[in-house]
């Protein structure tokens, strides 16, 4: 054996075990339990708009307080998955900028805000998908909460 393949054949073993346990160490992280203690959960006024803004999966989401985004939050950790992160607006609506597909389920959002005389006010309104929803959500800057298959009533 020459002097090259016996260097070629110790750098190929080393990289295997480099791999070997870069693999088993991402294989851990994927592993970590999921201690579902999070037991925050407050009752947030609906008709309070300051809004909060994240972007979820390359798209943008308004939510309408920060109040609502701390129980989403504290809801998702206790789904074991990755808490939604607040951006500004400027940065959430670069990302309005998505192409909905004209198919799918209908869904109803509601709406939730004040009038001119400051009387609350809750409006239903219907989308031909979820997609056209967080599009006119984030375009409009307003926030929806409750959201249910099929048109509204």
């Amino acid at each position: 054996m020459n002097f090259h393949t016996l260097t070629f054949c110790i750098a190929a073993i080393l990289a295997s075990l480099y791999l070997t346990a870069a693999d088993e160490s991402v294989a851990q992280e994927s592993r970590r339990p999921c201690l579902r203690t999070c037991n925050e959960h407050y009752r947030c006024n609906p008709y309070h708009v300051e809004p909060v803004w994240s972007i979820v999966d390359r798209r943008c989401r308004v939510f309408q307080n920060g109040c609502m985004f701390g129980n989403i939050n504290c809801q998702r950790r206790n789904e074991c998955l990755r808490p939604f992160v607040q951006t500004t607006q400027r940065d959430c609506q670069r990302a309005c900028n998505f192409i909905c597909p004209f198919g799918g389920s209908w869904v109803c959002a509601t709406f939730y805000d004040r009038n001119s005389a400051g009387q609350n006010r809750e409006r239903k309104m219907s989308f031909l998908n979820r997609c056209l929803l967080d599009l006119y959500s984030c375009q409009n800057g307003v926030a929806y909460s409750d959201v249910t298959e099929g048109q509204c009533p």
